[in-house]
């Protein structure tokens, strides 16, 4: 406020040009001015530069963790435990997740934990489970379920609630957990299976990349309070998250879940318990992971694919493959479920390869490597891995150029450079050198990768390889819709927890494609498998029709089809009215064909008559349409009418939303009056692979650097300050 009144006062000043104002601006003024502006300057730095790094070896004790000095381990006071049960059937998969918080300490508590799900969850039924009971949450208003929740709370009886912080990433709050007592939070999601060459996948992500929240601090009462308790050594109890609002990301402390490495832990908790059944009616074969060791078997018609350990640290995604016989490879796949009001059907089609060299341009190949501090460790070598081999299949026909970011951004050439030897060998060097640190200033990357274009005659592609780990998704996908021009950007997953909210969307309005490497042993093959996707065209204006070449006349997610590249299948749900339920429709699409004279027409018949039955596609069909509405609130369409498209739905098909939410509540009161009740936020797992230097701790002492940089603010300040003081004694002695 005393920024505000001086600079009112200034501006009156001049504005009335009078030298005898009642209220002159004094070296008082100016100092306290200059002094308040250089404290926020240096506060909003010390907020990049802590969100991006905490040094391991300096926490000490919290109220989560119980430390050993000597040894420096930590013990949790709730200790966290899931279990994940999922069957597959068609394209969709259900899980149910089981979440066991036990809180070991002697004193009541609430446990707050953010954890994720898949960018497309489906999230359906939650349930409370204390001792033998059983409590089914209800689904309300999100403002609702969190009133419902925090006057439970305070009664003293059990609680949960669940909310959606971003598509990807939920928070649970469980209230009320006794000493020595262990409270299961039960959900139940979907989430589609992904095709792609051949290769059916499913992916659980078990822990949370930290976020590079960028921006300067909020000054709201909510920002200030976290930026206190932060000063303080301690976590805001209402978010128990471990970064600052700031402008660029207002909800920054709601996204930031404490992080700690597995080896640091002297209890059981964090470990996941993995079982997948797979009804596929084919018969497969290569079942397999990437991340983790599994064994299987097959039971009747199904699939059962289980861990071979018992259980495993929750610091990595699962990821399970698999294929069918190369004679059973579906090309067409149609499943339908039906209900009193509609007939929803979900569309798998697989256009035939086209690799014709007849049909592809050369192509300007824009790479970025993503080098901020979250990369630090297997990730920048997975990165530097797949850029070196990339480079190592351009041709000379082709353009490229290399673009590495973390605080700032910078290319290896003014502009895009005929990939003849002497550049590529400037350019390998070049990426050898990289280093993973600072911050993850996506933004700066992308304006310097999508500005200009091509020459005639070439296509224009950009690759991003990057984690993901920002949490201003919602600008950055602005931006991309609004600078993308004729580019298409492509964006590779790098590490064992990678955004992928981030990389899919960035890629669907870029116009492109997302993939991810999850291992160093995968570099090789998913860089061979990208390139040869990014080579050939496929299909683009795609429609779906009846038999007459008209456009149907029904509701259908994604609206648009996007473009389609190599090894690629088409994926559609769609809600038809009963008399559409048997109707013959055909899919039809022209190629990409990079060459204007080359456009032959595909076209493929649907048999909606002989569709399989499928089960929760009505849900899948309605997560879309949420996902549709929310695509076009980025895209400028107001929250109100967003929200006034959503919540009845989500209301309807009983779905998790950004404006719905499920809450459990016992109706007993069981915590004393007397005893008091401590929240607890428990952390996600260090992503396997990542530097220590990126660990999130709990309540820890004061930041060193933190309070080193402030310091030497308020010494500008004191310094400052001093100098006014000392002012009027010179000029009263002349």
């Amino acid at each position: 406020m005393a920024i505000v009144h001086s600079a009112q006062r200034l501006q009156n000043n001049k504005q009335q040009g009078k030298s005898d104002n009642p209220n002159p601006v004094t070296g008082k003024d100016w100092s306290l001015l200059i002094s308040i502006w250089l404290g926020l300057l240096v506060i909003s730095i010390c907020n990049t530069a802590h969100s991006a790094q905490i040094d391991y070896d300096r926490v000490k004790s919290g109220e989560l963790y119980f430390l050993d000095q000597e040894n420096r381990s930590f013990t949790p006071s709730v200790a966290m435990y899931s279990d994940y049960d999922t069957e597959v059937t068609g394209l969709i998969s259900q899980t149910r997740l089981e979440q066991q918080f036990h809180n070991s300490s002697t004193e009541w508590r609430e446990a707050v934990y953010v954890f994720p799900l898949p960018d497309d969850a489906a999230v359906y039924r939650m349930e409370m489970l204390i001792g033998d009971r059983v409590i089914v949450a209800e689904i309300k208003e999100k403002e609702e379920a969190e009133k419902t929740y925090q006057q439970a709370k305070q009664a003293g009886q059990k609680a949960a609630v669940v909310h959606q912080q971003r598509p990807n990433m939920f928070t649970h709050k469980i209230a009320n957990i006794a000493p020595n007592e262990t409270i299961t939070i039960r959900l139940y999601y979907q989430h589609n299976i992904r095709y792609h060459a051949g290769q059916f996948s499913l992916s659980l992500p078990l822990t949370i990349t930290p976020r590079y929240m960028p921006g300067s601090l909020q000054l709201s009462d909510d920002g200030m309070e976290s930026l206190r308790s932060r000063m303080g050594g301690g976590l805001n109890p209402t978010t128990t998250g471990w970064a600052t609002p700031t402008d660029e990301v207002p909800d920054a402390d709601k996204i930031s879940p404490l992080t700690v490495p597995e080896a640091s832990l002297t209890s059981p908790s964090h470990k996941a318990a993995i079982h997948i059944s797979i009804n596929a009616g084919l018969v497969l074969n290569q079942i397999e992971s990437i991340s983790h060791d599994v064994d299987w078997r097959l039971d009747g018609t199904h699939y059962q694919v289980d861990l071979k350990q018992t259980e495993v640290p929750a610091d990595r995604d699962f990821v399970l493959t698999w294929q069918t016989e190369d004679a059973q490879r579906p090309q067409a796949a149609v499943f339908k479920e039906t209900s009193d009001q509609a007939t929803y059907a979900q569309i798998m089609l697989v256009p035939p390869l086209q690799e014709d060299e007849a049909l592809t341009l050369p192509r300007e190949m824009i790479w970025v490597i993503d080098t901020s501090g979250s990369m630090e460790g297997v990730s920048i070598e997975q990165a530097r891995q797949a850029l070196s081999q990339a480079l190592g299949t351009l041709t000379p026909k082709d353009r490229f150029n290399v673009i590495e970011f973390n605080s700032d951004a910078h290319a290896l050439f003014p502009q895009a450079v005929p990939a003849q030897q002497a550049a590529l060998r400037q350019a390998r060097s070049y990426v050898s050198s990289l280093r993973a640190d600072g911050g993850t200033e996506i933004s700066r990357a992308l304006q310097l990768a999508l500005q200009g274009s091509a020459p005639a005659g070439y296509v224009r592609q950009v690759i991003f390889l990057t984690d993901g780990s920002v949490g201003n998704e919602t600008a950055l996908f602005q931006q991309i819709n609004q600078d993308i021009g004729d580019s298409r950007l492509f964006t590779v997953g790098i590490g064992s927890a990678p955004n992928r909210f981030f990389m899919r969307k960035a890629a669907q309005f870029g116009r492109g494609s997302y993939s991810h490497i999850n291992d160093l042993n995968e570099v090789q093959q998913k860089i061979t498998d990208l390139m040869q996707d990014l080579r050939y065209p496929n299909l683009r204006d795609i429609q779906l029709k009846d038999q007459e070449s008209k456009s149907l006349s029904a509701e259908m997610y994604p609206e648009k089809i996007p473009d389609l590249y190599h090894g690629d299948p088409i994926m559609v749900l769609v809600k038809l009215e009963p008399e559409q339920a048997e109707l013959p429709l055909k899919l039809q699409g022209y190629s990409m064909g990079f060459v204007t004279d080359q456009q032959a027409l595909w076209t493929r018949g649907i048999d909606l008559a002989g569709a399989a039955g499928g089960k929760g596609i009505g849900r899948a069909w309605a997560r879309e349409k949420i996902a549709y509405w929310m695509d076009q609130k980025t895209l400028g369409t107001p929250q109100e009418e967003v929200k006034k498209q959503v919540l009845p739905l989500a209301l309807e098909f009983q779905l998790m939303s950004a404006y719905t939410s499920f809450v459990a509540v016992d109706k007993t009161p069981v915590r004393p009056n007397l005893e008091d009740l401590k929240t607890t936020a428990v952390p996600n797992l260090l992503a396997k692979g990542m530097s220590n230097n990126m660990a999130r701790f709990p309540k820890t002492a004061t930041p060193s650097l933190l309070h080193l940089q402030l310091g030497a603010a308020l010494l500008v300040v004191g310094l400052l300050l001093m100098g006014f003081h000392r002012r009027p004694k010179s000029e009263t002695g002349r």
